[in-house]
């Protein structure tokens, strides 16, 4: 009986930024389904598994189509692909994120005018290098 009282002191409290709770009916279990979709975190686990299965599949089926020699040039331009744009990500979008958030008007603006010069900079040389990979695997519908 002691234990019960200082379980229920020492208990966090919930508060309305937790999200929905959910309780079981007195003498009833809670669902550990209806626990688990209640949850802030499952949203953003489900939809990283979507996105990881449709890229998985896209893999899958490209394998399959393209032969052994246009897939493994697919795949070099895929990743100086994936390359160019985590490179915008870092050079781009991250300044944007966080220091935009914090900047005035005057300074966001130009943060704004810096990130979409340095994209249109590295825009003409992304649409060749996609070019040229569809060129020399011969799918040019890929483009």
């Amino acid at each position: 009986m002691t234990t019960d009282v200082v379980t229920t002191l020492t208990a966090p409290t919930p508060s309305p930024a937790d999200g929905p709770q959910v309780t079981a009916a007195p003498g009833r279990r809670a669902n550990p389904l209806a626990k688990l979709l209640a949850a802030r975190g499952i949203w953003a686990l489900a939809d990283q598994a979507v996105c990881s299965l449709g890229n998985f599949l896209t893999g899958v089926l490209l394998a399959r189509s393209l032969d052994r020699q246009a897939f493994g040039a697919f795949s070099l331009v895929f990743g100086v692909l994936l390359f160019l744009n985590s490179l915008h990500g870092a050079v781009v979008t991250y300044p944007l994120t966080l220091e935009g958030a914090a900047a005035g008007p005057d300074r966001f603006r130009r943060l704004v005018r810096r990130g979409l010069a340095f994209t249109l900079a590295v825009a003409p040389a992304l649409a060749l290098v996609v070019a040229a990979a569809t060129f020399r695997i011969e799918r040019l519908s890929l483009l």
